[in-house]
C-alpha cells in the first residue's frame, strides 16, 4: 500500500538525519582533539590555559561558508545521480511499453555515459576559464530540460537521444565541482569533502533505485522522469542564490574563516582568482595577472606522470563496477528471481544504505586512526583506501553467483552490500587525489580522468548485453 511505502521513506529519512547529526558531532570533536594534539606535543611544555582557549576559539569559529558550498555540491551530486540512476529501474517499465530486448536495453543504459564522456574535458577546461559556478548553473538547468525530454520520448531511439543529451549536460559537473571546491578546502579536509560529495551519489542511489519503480506504479515512468526534472530546476534556483566561487566574494563568509583559507590554500586561491576576475569597479585597482591557459605546460606535465594515470585507471575500474551494479541490478533481480523493482525495495536499498553508513561512520575515523596511530602520510592513506576498496569489492562480486545459487536473492543482496561497503572507501582514496595533484588545473585534469572513467561506464552495458546474449545470465558479468 502507498501509505506503507511513505512510512518507510519517512523512517529512512529519519535514520539518515540521525547519521548526519552523528557525523557532524564527530567532526567537531575530532577538530578539538586535533587542536589539543598540535598544542601539546610530548616534547613541548603545556601552554597556559588562556592560550589554549584562544586557539580553540579561533580554530572552532563557524565554518558556515565552506560548509554551505560543500552541501550545495552535495545536493548537486544528489539530484544529478537521481536523474542518472532512474533509467535502471524505469527501463523495466519502458521496455514493457516499447517491447525492447537485451540489445535495446544495453543501448538505453549506455546512452547517458556516451553523452557524459563527450563533455568531460571541455567542461573541466571551461570551468578553469569562465568559472565553475556558471557552468554548474547551466548544466543543472539544461539537465532538467533533458529529463523532461526523456519523459516525453515516444520511442527507444528518442529516449536514447534524450539520455545522451542528459549525459552531455551532466558531463561538466564532476570536474567543475572539484574546481569549485579547490579554493574552499585545505588539504586536511579534502578526503572528508570527497566523501560528502560521494555520499550524495549514494543517497540518490538509495532513493532512486528502490523507489523509482514505486513512483512509476503511481505516475508512470514518464511521471517519474518529470518528477526528477522538477528537482533539477529547484536545485538550479538554490544554486543561483547561494553558491559563491571564492571566499572573497562570499558575503556570509566569516573573517576568521577567510583568513584561515587564505593561509592554508594560497595556491588554490590565486588560481581561482585568475579564473574568476574581480568586478570592474575593483579590477583597475587590483590589476590581477592574466589567466594562464588551462592546457598549459603544467597540465601537460601532470598528464605525463604515471601517478596521475594511476588515478585515471582507478577511476575507470570504479565506474565500471559501480554503474554495472546500479544499472543492471534491477534487471538482475527480475531475470534471476522474478522480482520486479517495486517488489525489491529492500534488496535495492540495503547496499547503498550500507555504503552510506561506511562513508559516514567509518571512513573519517579510520583515516584519523591511520594518521594518528600508524603515522600514515596523506599519500599512504589514499593508497590504503583505494587498495582496500578494490580488493574487498572484487572478492564480493566474484562470490555473488555462488551466493545467489545457494541463498537466492538474500545471498545476492548480501554480496551487493559487502561490495558497496568496500566501494564506500574510494572517496577517501583515489577520488581525493584529484584535489591533491593540482590546484590551477583541477578542472581540466579531473575532466580527463572522468572522461576515461565514463568510457568504462559506456562500455559496461554493451559488455553485459553481450554476456546476456551469449550465456543467458549475468554470472559472467560479475566476473568482469
Amino acid at each position: 500500500p502507498r501509505w506503507l511505502c511513505l512510512r518507510a521513506m519517512a523512517k529512512a529519512a529519519s535514520v539518515l538525519l540521525l547519521l548526519l547529526a552523528a557525523a557532524a558531532a564527530r567532526e567537531d570533536t575530532s577538530g578539538v582533539k586535533d587542536v589539543h594534539r598540535r598544542l601539546r606535543p610530548d616534547n613541548v611544555p603545556k601552554p597556559p590555559l588562556r592560550l589554549v582557549q584562544l586557539t580553540l576559539s579561533s580554530r572552532l569559529r563557524p565554518t558556515l561558508a565552506r560548509r554551505t558550498q560543500l552541501y550545495l555540491l552535495f545536493a548537486s551530486r544528489l539530484v544529478q545521480t537521481m536523474q542518472r540512476v532512474a533509467i535502471g529501474p524505469l527501463i523495466v517499465y519502458v521496455c514493457e511499453e516499447m517491447d525492447c530486448g537485451f540489445t535495446s536495453r544495453g543501448k538505453l543504459l549506455s546512452a547517458y555515459p556516451l553523452g557524459y564522456l563527450s563533455a568531460q574535458i571541455a567542461g573541466g577546461a571551461l570551468a578553469d576559464r569562465v568559472g565553475p559556478k556558471l557552468v554548474i548553473l547551466w548544466a543543472s538547468a539544461l539537465g532538467g530540460l533533458c529529463t523532461l525530454a526523456s519523459a516525453s520520448a515516444g520511442s527507444v531511439d528518442a529516449l536514447c537521444l534524450a539520455q545522451a543529451l542528459l549525459g552531455v549536460t551532466h558531463g561538466p559537473l564532476f570536474p567543475t565541482s572539484i574546481s569549485f571546491l579547490t579554493p574552499w578546502l585545505p588539504p586536511t579536509e579534502r578526503a572528508l569533502a570527497s566523501t560528502v560529495l560521494d555520499l550524495g551519489i549514494t543517497l540518490a542511489t538509495l532513493f532512486a533505485l528502490p523507489f523509482s519503480g514505486v513512483i512509476a506504479t503511481w505516475l508512470g515512468w514518464r511521471g517519474a522522469f518529470s518528477l526528477y526534472a522538477v528537482l533539477a530546476f529547484a536545485f538550479t534556483a538554490v544554486w543561483a542564490v547561494l553558491a559563491r566561487p571564492l571566499p572573497e566574494s562570499c558575503s556570509y563568509c566569516h573573517a576568521d574563516e577567510r583568513a584561515f583559507l587564505a593561509k592554508t590554500v594560497p595556491v588554490a586561491s590565486q588560481a581561482a582568482r585568475k579564473a574568476h576576475p574581480k568586478p570592474r569597479a575593483r579590477r583597475a585597482a587590483a590589476a590581477p595577472a592574466p589567466a594562464q591557459p588551462a592546457w598549459g605546460s603544467g597540465t601537460r606535465r601532470l598528464l605525463s606522470s604515471p601517478s596521475v594515470w594511476c588515478i585515471f585507471v582507478s577511476h575507470m575500474a570504479f565506474n565500471f563496477c559501480v554503474y554495472f551494479m546500479t544499472s543492471w541490478g534491477p534487471s538482475f533481480y527480475q531475470e534471476s528471481f522474478g522480482t520486479r523493482p517495486e517488489d525489491a525495495k529492500l534488496a535495492l536499498s540495503l547496499p547503498p544504505l550500507i555504503n552510506i553508513a561506511i562513508k559516514m561512520l567509518v571512513s573519517s575515523p579510520l583515516e584519523g586512526l591511520l594518521r594518528a596511530r600508524l603515522r600514515f602520510s596523506t599519500l599512504q592513506c589514499r593508497r590504503f583506501f583505494t587498495v582496500s576498496g578494490f580488493a574487498g569489492g572484487s572478492l564480493a562480486l566474484l562470490l555473488l553467483p555462488a551466493a545467489s545459487a545457494r541463498g537466492g536473492s538474500a545471498g545476492a543482496t548480501a554480496c551487493f552490500s559487502i561490495a558497496n561497503a568496500f566501494v564506500a572507501l574510494h572517496p577517501a582514496g583515489f577520488k581525493a587525489n584529484y584535489m591533491d595533484v593540482t590546484s590551477a588545473s583541477a578542472g581540466a585534469v579531473t575532466g580527463i580522468g572522468n572522461t576515461f572513467a565514463s568510457l568504462a561506464s559506456f562500455a559496461g552495458p554493451h559488455l553485459v548485453a553481450y554476456v546476456l546474449r551469449r550465456y543467458g545470465s549475468l554470472g559472467a558479468g560479475f566476473s568482469l
